[in-house]
Parts: structure tokens; sequence; C-alpha cells
């Protein structure tokens, strides 16, 4: 009997919608506080620019790297989730067949046992039908 996987596609886990969320928003403040920090230090808007930019980079490189963790970690314990799985459900085949083969082989030997009392049965019966064609 196979089960319906019970996977949701479509969308992702809370988690990982939450760790993408923060992660945007902790860019996007930073690229706030340093326009801001920037701008009222007084520098020019194209130092400004390249100042927000390295730290959009930097910071983003960083919070892609560990949303990549994170992701990666997910998926490799779904993974395994799922490979436990099949492997439960390939030992429960395999015990369900293991059950089959015996009762066929039990169903054999009774066959063959009831096969050996009608062939006893039948020699028994030409044996009284000879004598009885003698007399």
């Amino acid at each position: 009997m196979v089960k319906k996987s019970t996977i949701k596609h479509g969308r992702i886990p809370f988690f990982l919608e939450l760790v993408l969320t923060v992660s945007q928003l902790l860019v996007l403040f930073v690229a706030i506080i340093v326009a801001l920090a920037s701008f009222l230090s007084g520098q020019d808007i194209w130092r400004m620019v390249i100042q927000v930019g390295i730290a959009v980079l930097t910071v983003g490189f960083l919070v892609w790297l560990f949303t990549r963790i994170i992701f990666q970690g997910m998926l490799d314990a779904t993974i395994d989730k799922l490979k436990e799985q099949a492997e439960k459900e390939m030992e429960e085949a395999a015990e369900a067949a293991r059950i089959a083969v015996e009762e066929a082989a039990q169903r054999a030997e009774e066959a063959a046992r009831l096969a050996k009392e009608e062939e006893y049965d039948l020699e028994e019966n030409s044996d009284i039908i000879e004598s009885d064609l003698q007399l």
C-alpha cells in the first residue's frame, strides 16, 4: 500500500520564509543607515552611493551565505527524511512479499499433501475394484 506524500508544493516552510524576509530587511536597513550616516557627515553624493553599494554588497554576500547554509541544511534534512521513509516503505514491501511467499509455500505443501492423499485413496479404490472384479 503506497501512501500519498504530505509535502506541500508551491510554498516554502515558514522558517525559510522568515529567514529570507529578515535577511532582506537587514540589507535594506544597512543601506539606509549607511546612506544616512554618509549624508549627515556631509559627503558627496557619489561617495555616498559608493559607500552604500559596498555596504549592500558586503552585507548581501554575508546574508546570502547564511541563507544558503540554512537552505542547504533544511534540504539535507528533508532528503534524509524522505530516504528514511522510502527505506521504511521498502522494508514493509519486502516483509509483505516474504509473507506472501510463505503463504504460497504453505498452500503448495497443502496441495501436495492433498494430492498425495487423493493418490493413496485412488490406489486403495483401485485395489478394492480389482478384488471385486476377481470375485
